[in-house]
């Protein structure tokens, strides 16, 4: 199996004369973008982050991404990557517009805006604001939207040319020394060397790779735990991890757990399993964590591969329950079609051995 993992990497640590140690308006925020990147002399669209501490204290600032003179894409998980290693809990991003534009945001600029407020939001993290930098001007989408609201008869053009303003630079003998880190991610590869299979392309590859793996279908297994395959855009399986005692978390909470580590294990898919009872029945409630996972993948872009459930000597997929019971409508009770999708184990575990070398 390939172990995929990132690691924070500090590009390089100067110190500026910054406005204040701590960001307080979006001033601030847009006098750190051109010090630290010297704006006027770019030519492409690039997409930067500010990451803070509770305190709005700097933690350390990240150019994302670089596109062309019109446009820059940014994903969310580039800012929830570092902004998880940093841990920053607020985030301030901005992305320049070099081609003489002007500081009107584009469409592609408020749907960006949105989708990472969103991605941040569900892992606990503050989306503070969003800037456009562009000769030596600024606006906030912050402040943008607050103008709006007040009076939506006002046109966006007549609002962002009354709210543009300078970047400037302190005055002399004004501002604080501040050593700023500009950082990056690392991609680690390795291999680890476990019984399961490269590959979970199917339900019953990913239930006999948890079994092989975790044990979960063992009468003396621990019941009360969680158990996570990490996937790259290939399903092939490039990390792993377990969570014991997961009645102490929220459902919210244990999927922040999960997602935190895939963003970085840097995967594109998870398949979890979840230790039940040593008797599997239909959860009333259908999970705890299941539904938390699968709603908060969506938004994050990670996708949710399977979510299985395993008693002693048997499992059955939430997820295919879900899909089974969409197509019947109500031909037949949730509780009725669980109790067609539960599998033993035993047969899996023949076909698996099979397999291993």
């Amino acid at each position: 199996m390939l172990n995929h993992e990132i690691e924070l990497a500090v590009d390089s640590r100067k110190t500026y004369r910054i406005r204040s140690e701590r960001i307080g308006t979006a001033e601030d925020a847009a006098q750190v973008f051109e010090m630290v990147f010297h704006l006027g002399s770019r030519t492409q669209e690039s997409f930067f982050a500010l990451f803070l501490d509770k305190d709005n204290a700097i933690l350390g600032v990240a150019e994302l991404a670089r596109g062309d003179d019109h446009h820059c894409i940014a994903a969310p998980m580039l800012v929830l990557q570092r902004a998880i290693l940093l841990g920053a809990v607020r985030v301030i991003v901005a992305h320049t517009h070099p081609s003489g534009g002007g500081l009107r945001p584009s469409k592609q600029d408020w749907k960006a805006t949105f989708a990472v407020a969103r991605a941040c939001h569900r892992l606990g993290i503050q989306l503070l604001d969003h800037l456009i930098l562009s000769h030596s001007m600024f606006v906030s989408l912050v402040d943008l939207m607050k103008a709006h609201r007040e009076d939506v008869t006002v046109k966006m053009h007549d609002i962002v040319c009354h709210r543009a303003r300078i970047i400037a630079a302190p005055a002399a003998g004004e501002g604080v020394l501040a050593e700023l880190p500009v950082v990056s991610v690392r991609l680690l590869r390795g291999r680890t060397e476990v019984e399961a299979p490269s590959f979970l392309r199917s339900p019953r590859e990913a239930a006999s790779a948890f079994q092989s793996v975790f044990h979960l279908d063992d009468a003396a297994s621990e019941d009360d735990r969680l158990c996570v395959f990490f996937l790259d855009c290939q399903d092939a399986v490039i990390g792993k991890a377990e969570i014991r005692q997961i009645s102490r978390f929220r459902g919210k909470d244990l999927a922040r757990i999960v997602y935190c580590a895939a963003i970085l294990h840097n995967a594109d898919g998870i398949s979890v399993a979840e230790r039940e009872a040593a008797h599997l029945s239909y959860p009333q409630e259908l999970n705890h964590g299941f539904l938390q996972i699968l709603n908060m993948g969506n938004v994050l872009g990670i996708h949710s591969r399977d979510y299985f459930l395993f008693g002693t000597g048997e499992y059955a997929s939430l997820m295919h329950l879900v899909c089974i019971t969409k197509k019947k409508g109500n031909g037949a009770s949730p509780a009725e079609i669980f109790q067609t999708l539960r599998r033993p184990t035993t047969e899996m575990e023949h076909k698996l051995r099979r397999r291993l070398p």
